[in-house]
């Protein structure tokens, strides 16, 4: 999101909009708000335009009928790197147009989620319509259209790139463009009802907390789009399936710090040159991967827990409180002790 999303703010907004859209997106930065209720059609549809080119990417912007007034808001926050915006609205279609794309270059993804009306998303020969809870994704770094048919609910996460990508092999990302993904079900309903519930909380969030559910979004993100989009490769599916499960392997056992890589990769029935093949997919090695998700773990209990510090490492898997330390200090900057007793930690 760029800095001039700021200028549509609850200050700018209350005078003609009254209280901010409820439910309110919540996160560490003041929630950033723009109304269109109340103006002329032609005032409203300008200010709309501005708020949509400024919160998400340059977009032209049409309307059914250009002699009706237009309703229409947006509330927007960050969730750490991760900025998370409700939008209603009437009737309208967006367009990136390829010269957009060229003149405002973006290296971004948005997910859009139906949580009301129904959308309809196109991107790369693709077509789906959202209602429901379903979403898609789609590439601002590539032309695209979302067009609202009816009054529509809507959320929509924006988020770099690269953090998914990190995530996800580029060929499963770039096939989970434009395609829509089930929000009453399985992962996708679990996705989507996090959107939905993260949009409406209001509680006062530490940074830390922040980090923790914006990793919590991106991961439970990758896992939904890496079991439902379809690969016709049924080989780089097979590596994706047993990636998966050598993740979650790690995930449930990090807590014991005497299992090592070859035990897990022997108890899955795997070679150990597997499993580092595996993850060449990723930006991780094995060993990266499970020290990253050891640290992860270790924050949030840090932010969510009274333990001492040396009890946090060892539910973590470190068996010594000064490696623990010194692998929290150099990952994110500052000892275990201080990151606790920061202004932002709840347990202050």
């Amino acid at each position: 999101m760029t800095p001039s999303a700021q200028k549509f703010d609850e200050k700018r907004t209350a005078g003609k909009c009254g209280p901010a859209p409820d439910p309110a997106p919540r996160s560490g930065a003041t929630a950033r708000t723009v109304c269109t209720r109340g103006l002329s059609a032609s005032e409203g549809r300008e200010q709309w335009r501005e708020a949509l080119e400024s919160t998400f990417c340059e977009m032209d912007v049409k309307w059914p009928r250009r002699d009706t007034g237009f309703s229409a808001d947006l509330s927007s926050s960050d969730i750490d790197v991760l900025h998370l915006s409700r939008v209603r609205a009437d009737p309208h279609r967006v367009t990136r147009s390829p010269a957009m794309v060229g003149t405002d270059q973006r290296d971004d993804l948005l997910l859009l989620l139906a949580v009301g009306g129904e959308l309809t998303v196109s991107q790369r020969d693709r077509s789906v319509t959202l209602s429901d809870g379903s979403f898609s994704m789609v590439d601002a770094a590539a032309p695209f259209i979302v067009e609202g048919r009816t009054e529509f609910d809507q959320i929509v996460l924006h988020m770099p790139r690269a953090l998914l990508a990190a995530r996800l092999p580029d060929d499963t990302l770039v096939s989970s463009l434009g395609v829509g993904q089930c929000g009453a079900t399985g992962l996708g309903g679990m996705l989507s009802r996090f959107l939905v519930d993260l949009s409406q909380t209001n509680d006062n969030l530490s940074d830390g907390a922040l980090a923790t559910t914006a990793s919590t979004v991106l991961d439970l993100l990758a896992t939904t789009v890496g079991e439902r989009v379809p690969t016709h490769n049924p080989t780089a599916r097979g590596h994706r399936r047993d990636l998966l499960r050598v993740q979650h392997e790690m995930i449930r056992t990090l807590h014991l710090p005497g299992r090592g890589l070859a035990e897990i990769s022997a108890d899955l029935g795997m070679s150990v040159r597997y499993v580092h093949k595996l993850f060449e997919i990723t930006e991780f090695t094995p060993r990266g991967f499970l020290t990253e998700e050891r640290l992860k773990r270790a924050r949030w209990l840090l932010v969510d827990s009274d333990r001492s510090v040396a009890e946090v490492g060892a539910l973590v898997g470190y068996r010594d409180v000064s490696h623990f330390s010194r692998a929290f200090s150099s990952r994110f900057g500052t000892s275990p002790s201080r990151f606790r007793a920061s202004p932002h930690s709840p347990n202050r």
